[in-house]
């Protein structure tokens, strides 16, 4: 049911900016506002990325603390799923965001109460808390259906976020966020735990939705599913899907969104799915070595 819920909010944010009909802000700071959509927190934030980082970390720290002290234990151990540190792993994620998006850390550790530090770690959840604790043991899945095959021949797009019984403490610490960027960006909505910034589902103001799906299955070399002496050899996956943010704020059509795909490969492999209201398209999103990287089925 909740899943469905944060669904409807991700098209309401983005169909319309930024009237929320009949609910009424539960809080504001600065330049964001905060609602309560049936249980699911939902931030408008406005202005320049730090500003926007300011307003998301005051009207969510509560949220993002209870990430951070979930991932907080693991931090400093060894991860055998990526042979390398926690430590390592959540400061090499942290330098592959662009600069606009550091801003907007440097913004949350402003009025969080949490330091950048603790940010880094609470946005590293999925990583450090996947294979390397042994938790994670199953996958995401998408599917996209229209013309004949749905109501009115409209396009309708359902994602599974399939995790384990272990993240159903952060349940009530799954957000949507709504980014109204003053640099020229596109609008954008994202729907992810409280700290993590980065489009495993999302949609933009042109009305692109993309969601993200784990494809080492298909590409287990790739995907760095191979053991080399006390580890496997797995790539950070979430710092494609903070690659995808880039997407949804940039794209304004499924053509731009096609081109996009082509031009930046990821470092792990994915199935994306990417549509708009008239089609859903599939990509097979591989790493640079893999040819074709972003063929589509449509």
């Amino acid at each position: 049911m909740k899943t469905k819920i944060i669904a409807t909010l991700l098209l309401i944010g983005l169909a319309s900016f930024p009237a929320w009909g009949k609910t009424d802000p539960v809080q504001q700071f600065e330049g964001g506002t905060k609602y309560i959509f049936d249980y699911v927190p939902v931030v408008a934030l406005k202005g320049s990325w730090k500003d926007m980082g300011r307003q998301y970390g005051h009207l969510l720290s509560d949220n993002i603390k209870e990430v951070y002290d979930l991932v907080a234990p693991y931090k400093d151990l060894y991860n055998k799923a990526c042979g390398k540190q926690n430590s390592e792993i959540i400061e090499a994620f942290y330098q592959s965001y662009p600069e606009k998006i550091k801003e907007f850390f440097h913004g949350m550790s402003e009025t969080s109460g949490l330091t950048l530090e603790q940010l880094k770690t609470a946005n590293a959840l999925e990583i450090i808390l996947m294979f390397g604790t042994g938790i994670y043991n199953s996958r995401c899945s998408g599917l996209g259906v229209w013309d004949k095959y749905s109501k009115d021949g409209q396009v309708v797009y359902g994602r599974n976020y399939d995790y384990n019984t272990e993240f159903l403490v952060l349940n009530d610490d799954i957000v949507v966020t709504v980014f109204h960027p003053d640099d020229g960006s596109v609008p954008a909505a994202i729907c992810a735990w409280a700290g993590c910034i980065y489009a495993s589902s999302g949609i933009n103001r042109s009305g692109i939705f993309i969601e993200e799906n784990d494809c080492s299955g298909h590409d287990k070399l790739a995907a760095g599913i191979y053991k080399t002496d006390d580890h496997f050899n797995i790539k950070n996956w979430v710092q494609d899907d903070a690659l995808l943010l880039t997407l949804l704020i940039t794209a304004k059509n499924l053509d731009e969104a096609d081109l996009w795909m082509k031009s930046n490969l990821p470092i792990y492999p994915h199935n994306i799915g990417i549509a708009d209201k008239n089609e859903a398209r599939c990509y097979q999103w591989n790493i640079p070595e893999r040819i074709p990287h972003a063929p589509y089925v449509q």
